[in-house]
């Protein structure tokens, strides 16, 4: 993820400072930048789908001039950093969270232990991610709340004890199935 800040930064630095909207190409050259980058959490595929939301999302919630923000080492920059936490992020962290979560409680001994892990893991990242779907701004906007410089956001939500209670919790309503 903080290629992508650092990606965005850079690929938009050079733009004309205008307030506009970020176009269809504008986007596609994000989106073929965004899934060049490698993030070892996470398949390619699931990279590819998450550039892809990301690229549609900055088209609805962000300009050039929000792009060219986050290159700025002040408090313009950290908030245009932040609206692409919460606007362009969020509502495309399901993807990657979903197969993160499942790949850890696949990898979790305990897992094996609650009952069949694969059913289990499939059923509680299923859960995450459509919790994920529909609160993940929310969450993300209470994370920066408490800690207004966050580079990683799939770093910072699987750091936060309340999701963490949250995911367990998932885990635990899919044992019971």
């Amino acid at each position: 993820m903080k290629l992508l800040f650092t990606l965005c930064a850079l690929l938009f630095i050079a733009l004309p400072a205008q307030a506009t909207p970020v176009t269809k190409d504008t986007a596609n050259t994000f989106y073929q930048n965004c899934s060049s980058q490698s993030d070892p959490r996470f398949s390619q595929d699931t990279q590819n789908l998450f550039c892809a939301c990301t690229a549609v999302k900055l088209m609805e919630n962000f300009t050039i001039e929000d792009m060219q923000a986050t290159a700025q080492q002040d408090q313009a920059g950290r908030n245009a950093t932040n609206k692409m936490i919460t606007k362009i992020y969020a509502p495309c962290i399901r993807y990657p969270a979903r197969e993160y979560h499942y790949q850890t409680c696949i990898e979790d001994p305990k897992s094996g232990i609650l009952g069949n892990a694969e059913k289990i893991c499939s059923c509680s990242a299923d859960q995450v991610a459509t919790h994920l779907q529909d609160n993940a701004e929310d969450m993300l906007t209470d994370i920066l709340r408490k800690n207004p410089n966050v580079m990683d956001p799939m770093n910072a939500l699987y750091s936060d004890p309340a999701f963490q209670k949250l995911v367990q919790s998932k885990v635990m309503s899919c044992v019971t199935r």
